[in-house]
């Protein structure tokens, strides 16, 4: 391992705030950020850091900076508090920001070499090829391409799932003919309600105050509200990772004729047809309750 340099992070924050009466409020910010790194490192052995914080699309060693796990470009907060006779303070909070980044890997079967499209002994961390043609075989092949008519059926119909998929995915259809590049997507837009309710405890003791906050009220207040969709990261690492598989499951390579080895072969892969971008299913999507103490000295 060597050091690595050029890392930056910037950001710059607007923000209004006005008292419209004694009683009540409010405020508005916008931070604007770019953040740029060679890695994104948040494991705890080098091992893992070394497989996962930069997936792959060329040289290994290649340490240029490329856009970071962390970077937000757009960030909006929104405040408004109302103060009650009883000195109860009712605070509503708006925040809404970009999405995470993060990019598509190849799946694996668990066979050696599955997977690993560098031969760099690491699945789960190279980028995919995305191809201008699903259904050029000079590009990429589906299992079944070569076999029985019932096979064949199966591969097209997995050549023409994941070319809509492609089609469908902005990031992905900017990248045809090439290897996408490292964070290219993003997740949606964020959006989040969240109210907090303050009690003083009177001029006795006035420096103490009871907090109730209420974290995705739209998911308290209906069910199918306050979803936050995130790429399905689970199969890597979970959301330390940026990595997503893409439904690309390699199952073995298509070679040029009577040879055994090339540099030519074409990865066979099985596409999960149903395979949906984003997932609502995560910890962010529900509303959570929180009762605390506070005091102020």
């Amino acid at each position: 391992m060597t050091n690595s340099s050029g890392d930056y992070t910037w950001s710059v924050t607007g923000q209004l705030q006005k008292s419209f009466t004694t009683n009540f409020e409010g405020s508005v910010a916008y931070t604007h950020q770019k953040s740029m790194d060679v890695t994104s490192t948040t494991s705890s052995t080098a091992g893992s850091n070394y497989r996962y914080q930069r997936d792959v699309s060329g040289d290994i060693l290649d340490k240029s900076v490329s856009t970071s796990k962390y970077d937000q470009p757009h960030r909006i907060v929104a405040t408004g508090t109302y103060r009650l006779k009883s000195l109860t303070d009712l605070s509503l909070i708006y925040t809404g920001n970009s999405g995470a980044p993060f990019d598509y890997v190849y799946g694996f079967t668990g066979a050696v070499g599955s997977g690993d499209a560098n031969a760099d002994g690491q699945s789960q961390n190279d980028l995919i090829y995305v191809p201008k043609n699903a259904h050029d075989l000079n590009e990429i092949a589906f299992t079944g391409y070569n076999g029985t008519a019932a096979q064949q059926t199966t591969a097209n119909g997995m050549a023409d799932a994941f070319d809509k998929f492609i089609s469908n995915t902005p990031c992905l259809q900017e990248a045809r003919g090439t290897i996408m590049k490292r964070n290219a997507c993003r997740n949606p837009w964020v959006n989040e309600f969240d109210v907090t309710i303050a009690q003083s405890l009177g001029k006795r003791f006035q420096n103490v105050q009871a907090r109730f906050d209420i974290v995705n009220l739209g998911n308290l207040l209906n069910k199918n509200w306050g979803h936050q969709a995130f790429s399905d990261q689970g199969a890597t690492c979970g959301q330390i990772c940026s990595a997503t598989l893409v439904g690309l499951t390699q199952t073995g390579n298509k070679l040029p004729a009577g040879v055994t080895s090339s540099n030519q072969a074409v990865g066979i892969y099985n596409f999960d047809t149903g395979f949906k971008a984003y997932s609502f299913a995560n910890a962010s999507s529900n509303y959570r309750m929180q009762l605390s103490m506070r005091y102020s000295f």
